[in-house]
């Protein structure tokens, strides 16, 4: 980056939330942070890109954003993976258990479209579980920065870390199936 400023070309980090159709069509979420004036100078190249533009004030913050949203998507995953092994266990047929979780309001949208792929090694993985270990791992160590409580997170971690020995390329919907599996298994 200094190389650049000395040529005089300007760097601006911009980490993106979305997945690959989301790049394809212009629609990705651009976190970009920096000096102002350069990011207003590249808002044309940015709005191609993505239909939403967040600007910080530093490319800190920008990449602790994006690590804080993908840390909620993977321990909502999680948890909707205990709850189905909770439901399951009970006997209630997990079909029906995976229509009733996708038509709740309590789950987000990235997590609604992922619930068929929680039982399917084949699905397209858009987002692997090695991928999703790595930015639990990133988000557990900028908690530690700034000394935030994220017990959740950590908790996430480790279960993705156990999921990534067997499931490693699979898409993070694997979790919910993993988590299932697990009290499949059980004595």
């Amino acid at each position: 980056i200094e190389r650049t400023g000395a040529r005089g070309l300007a760097v601006l980090h911009a980490p993106v939330l979305g997945p690959p159709s989301a790049a394809a069509d212009g629609s990705l979420t651009i976190l970009v942070g920096g000096d102002a004036q350069r990011i207003e100078a590249q808002r044309p190249l940015l709005s191609a890109m993505g239909g939403t533009i967040v600007v910080l004030d530093t490319n800190e913050q920008a990449c602790a954003l994006k690590l804080a949203m993908n840390a909620m998507l993977l321990a909502s995953l999680q948890l909707t993976g205990e709850a189905l092994a909770l439901a399951t266990g009970w006997g209630i047929p997990r079909d029906q258990v995976l229509a009733f979780f996708g038509a709740s309001p309590l789950l987000s949208a990235p997590v609604k479209a992922r619930i068929g792929a929680m039982y399917t090694a084949e699905a397209p993985a858009n987002f692997s579980l090695a991928l999703g270990r790595k930015d639990l791992w990133l988000a557990a160590a900028a908690a530690y920065e700034v000394g935030a409580s994220t017990p959740i997170i950590a908790a996430a971690l480790e279960t993705y870390s156990m999921a990534m020995r067997d499931h490693r390329d699979e898409d993070i919907a694997r979790i919910g199936g993993f988590l299932a599996e697990m009290a499949d298994t059980a004595p």
